[in-house]
């Protein structure tokens, strides 16, 4: 089983990720975030990136990295992840699903203020943040998405 939690930075997914993950026996919680890590440290002097889901590489990465994660460890995985992209959105969650057909998605929203709270608690120089566009952007994806009747 693969559990997908996705919404905007802020939101929670990690705490409930770990609320699963402590309630799922033999689960295992992976965050496609090291993934962007990794390749932002690795790319960053030949194709720096404000942001590491620009990578074409990171979405074929994460997909792999959980693949490999199920296949040599058995376990269900958990992944929190923001995915504010409808393109990369698209791409990894066919990837997952080929990964695993027992998928579940689930999208976390939350009140702006609330998000905007946490995320200014968290980065280093809240609203002065390089990555803040970035973290706006996510939030304004997410409250358009939000708002549209689920098909």
């Amino acid at each position: 089983m693969i559990i997908f939690i996705n919404g905007p930075f802020g939101v929670g997914k990690s705490t409930v990720a770990e609320k699963l993950h402590e309630a799922i026996p033999n689960s295992l919680i992976f965050d496609p975030e090291e993934v962007g890590s990794l390749l932002g440290k690795v790319l960053a002097k030949i194709d720096p990136k404000p942001d590491f889901q620009e990578y074409a590489l990171w979405p074929k990465l994460s997909v792999e990295v959980a693949g490999h994660l199920k296949r040599e460890y058995g376990r269900d995985l958990i992944i929190p992840m923001t995915l504010y992209d409808v393109g990369r959105f698209n791409q990894v969650v066919k990837g997952l699903r080929t990964v695993d057909s027992d998928f579940h998605h689930f999208c976390l929203l939350a009140a702006p203020q609330t998000i905007l709270y946490r995320i200014s608690d968290r980065t280093s120089h809240g609203a002065r943040s390089t990555f803040y566009p970035v973290l706006l952007r996510s939030i304004q994806t997410y409250l358009i998405a939000g708002s549209r009747p689920i098909r």
